[in-house]
């Protein structure tokens, strides 16, 4: 390994594109996504292009970990969205209702962190959203 590092006057350079893959499945990578001290936060949009491309983890989070996975247990559409925000929002210290006020279809909801009587749209339950299946499940 040290002879690849040393390679080309030190700009060898080891990639391991399926390192977290060894058991042939997603499981290590789907426990880590629901451990309490993991940060959702990855998705450098090509700063590294060279060597990492997860700019669409985003994304691939809801597509596949919520809603088509099928070699094994999802990850919940409630934990997949507070991880990318609320949780990685308090790792840097911001506070959950850091907003003033918060507007749905026009008409406020919230305001300084308290709910108001407005309750704009119309409350969807799991099942009742048909979402098609990705292509690439």
């Amino acid at each position: 390994m040290c002879d690849i590092l040393l390679a080309r006057e030190g700009t060898g350079l080891i990639y391991y594109p399926l390192f977290n893959y060894d058991d042939g499945d997603l499981e290590a990578q789907r426990h880590l996504l629901e451990h309490p001290n993991t940060i959702i936060g990855l998705a450098d949009s090509g700063a590294h292009v060279g060597t990492i491309r997860d700019a669409s983890f985003p994304t691939t989070l809801l597509t596949h970990w919520v809603r088509d996975r099928t070699r094994g247990p999802r990850v919940s559409l409630e934990s997949a969205i507070k991880a990318q925000t609320a949780d990685t929002a308090a790792a840097y210290g911001q506070r959950p209702w850091s907003h003033r006020a918060l507007h749905a279809r026009g008409e406020i909801t919230y305001e300084r962190g308290a709910a108001t009587t407005a309750l704009p749209g119309k409350l969807v339950r799991s099942g009742m959203l048909k979402v098609p299946p990705s292509r690439h499940s």
